[in-house]
């Protein structure tokens, strides 16, 4: 797993299925709910650092509405998560244009295929980032990938993604 520049490094539940070419109406479904699910998860994992800036009487409102909103967090992915089986954990590299994946399944995709992948970037929100990408390289269990399909705004909210996650991590490593 070699790619350069930011990359989100974890163990994640991914899944993939190789896929013909798809409509433009169900590119743009896609576009439009990978959006939404990583518009959502920025607010969720940054509400912290915000209310860190704010007034004390503000900031205990917030913390009140925001245990709220958790448990219902909670609650809706328990029942997601008991109506879906997670796929199996992966360890995962992705970055703005390509990704790559280590895996114990014996059938892998070939170089040239299309696949989509379901990914799975928050265990607070079960609900994958769909994403279709060419196989550039597979071979024992490693399988690496070049995104397709990914337009300026999605490309921009997966960049801001990936960021945060990388930045966290360069965070975690320099903590004794």
């Amino acid at each position: 797993m070699s790619e350069t520049g930011i990359s989100l490094d974890a163990t994640l539940p991914l899944s993939w299925m190789v896929e013909s070419p798809l409509s433009s109406s169900t590119l743009e479904q896609r576009r439009h709910g990978n959006i939404s699910l990583l518009k959502a998860l920025t607010a969720i994992e940054t509400a912290t650092q915000e209310r860190d800036e704010t007034p004390e009487t503000v900031r205990k409102h917030l913390e009140r509405v925001e245990s709220k909103l958790d448990v219902l967090l909670m609650l809706v992915a328990k029942l997601a998560l008991d109506a879906t089986q997670l796929p199996a954990d992966c360890d995962v590299r992705l970055s703005p244009a390509q990704i790559a994946w280590q895996t114990h399944e014996a059938c892998l995709p070939t170089a040239g295929q299309t696949v989509t992948i379901n990914l799975f970037l928050s265990p607070r929100v079960p609900q994958p980032l769909v994403l279709q990408a060419i196989v550039r390289d597979a071979a024992a269990g490693k399988v690496h990938a070049d995104l397709h399909e990914i337009d300026d705004e999605l490309d921009e909210w997966l960049t801001r993604t990936i960021f945060r996650h990388h930045r966290r991590a360069v965070h975690a490593r320099k903590q004794p």
